[in-house]
């Protein structure tokens, strides 16, 4: 216990320093009294979706400017074209994805964290499924061109495409695999999501999206990854398909 004279000595010490603090109690079962509070963690949280926010919202109402902004860097040198005409290939960064979910679906050091990996995976799959037929519905009733239908400036490094071009199949796929893994795995959502911004972001460049169709299509697939990872009601059924697989030799 803490005794009433070891208080006196604590407010003395504070006293005689003049640091204006006052006497805390002593850690207890190992625990740190200057600890970060959870509301940290929170603060933090709340940081990264105001940054996420204001880069939509600015790749929204600067639209057309910021495309041929940085449309303008393709066709000028092949330190840039190259690198950006290999992420924005169709195959490359979706097969890279789906190597790192299989990864991630063999990977666990005991059966516990193997299980836990597993739900993720099936997890980022549904929200997949879920984001590309919502994707679907919103092509059925809404068309945006492509950059390159109508004006002759645009620097293509790419085919023609011909459907349309919001919201971007490429980041709503993307996004809803990298998010849903980043929500519970941290460090292989965050390689994901790197793959992920870097393929959205070389099809700006290359002339086949505006900002806009890739700040749309990440936000339909980062919405669905969110309520995907908040549906713990999933847990149960995901948990009877990975035993299955399991058994079926599969993990």
């Amino acid at each position: 216990g803490l005794g009433i004279g070891d208080w006196r000595l604590a407010v003395a010490d504070c006293g005689l320093r003049k640091l204006g603090c006052s006497a805390q109690k002593p850690e207890v079962g190992g625990q740190k009294s200057g600890s970060r509070a959870p509301w940290f963690s929170l603060a933090l949280k709340f940081r990264i979706w105001y940054l996420i926010f204001g880069v939509s919202l600015a790749a929204i109402l600067f639209d057309v400017s910021l495309f041929h902004w940085l449309n303008n860097l393709a066709l000028r040198t092949s330190l840039i074209d190259v690198p950006v005409q290999f992420l924005m290939n169709d195959y490359i960064v979706p097969t890279a994805l789906v190597l790192a979910l299989l990864d991630l679906w063999f990977a666990g050091r005991d059966a516990g964290e193997q299980a836990s990996f597993q739900r993720t995976v099936l997890r980022a799959l549904v929200a997949l499924a879920l984001a590309s037929i919502t994707l679907k519905l919103i092509n059925e009733v809404y068309f945006r061109p492509r950059p390159f239908t109508f004006d002759d400036s645009v620097r293509l490094l790419f085919y023609h495409p011909s459907d349309s071009t919001m919201p971007s199949n490429a980041a709503t796929v993307s996004f809803a695999l990298a998010v849903t893994v980043w929500l519970r795995q941290k460090r292989w959502g965050t390689v994901m999501l790197a793959l992920s911004v870097g393929m959205t972001f070389a099809r700006i460049v290359g002339g086949i999206h505006y900002p806009a169709d890739v700040a749309v299509g990440a936000g339909l697939g980062g919405v669905w990854a969110w309520l995907v990872n908040r549906a713990t009601w999933l847990d149960s059924p995901l948990d009877v398909v990975s035993g299955m697989a399991r058994r079926m030799g599969l993990g």
